[in-house]
């Protein structure tokens, strides 16, 4: 019996990074499909999770949710798809957290889009988005967020969350 290596693939910088609309809103529903009856339910860790304060850091993030990306994920990295272990996977931002549109998010909206993955793809993630056009990414950033929040208003229970009195500085300046 052969196991597949915890492994990414060795040519990282060949993984396709552009995220489309499908593989993002399957990603979402992926993620927040099992997860709508326990928040229904208010089973615990859920409420906490994403009634908590705003994350400034990825180490702030709650581990319940880490363990639920990696669930979500079908224990395998967003980018490679190759198997995660413990000791290889990171928390990914997709929508970078030092980014335009992640200080605008809510706390909902940045749950929402983090994803794990092996820390080489994380890495080459972040050099195949600084030799892309800015603009570009930007609308793609846009996009995924858009996607986001289509999906958080096409369920109540996320609009009850996403709206509490927690909400990035950025937002809170702006009014």
């Amino acid at each position: 019996m052969s196991s597949v290596p915890d492994q990414p693939p060795a040519k990282v910088r060949d993984i396709p990074f552009h995220v489309g609309v499908a593989r993002w809103r399957q990603s979402l529903l992926d993620i927040i499909t099992p997860l709508i009856p326990l928040l229904d339910a208010q089973v615990e860790p859920w409420p906490r999770v994403f009634g908590g304060p705003y994350a400034i850091t990825t180490r702030q993030i709650r581990s319940p949710w880490t363990a639920w990306l990696h669930q979500a994920q079908h224990g395998q990295c967003f980018w490679c798809h190759h198997p995660l272990s413990t000791k290889t996977r990171t928390v990914e931002h997709v929508l970078p957290y030092d980014g335009a549109v992640w200080p605008t998010a809510s706390r909902v909206e940045q749950l929402l889009s983090l994803r794990l993955s092996h820390r080489a793809c994380n890495a080459a993630y972040a050099v195949w988005r600084s030799q892309q056009d800015p603009a570009v990414l930007n609308k793609m950033d846009e996009r995924l967020l858009h996607l986001i929040q289509q999906t958080i208003r096409a369920h109540p229970i996320f609009q009850l969350y996403g709206y509490q009195q927690h909400r990035p500085l950025a937002l809170l300046h702006d009014g």
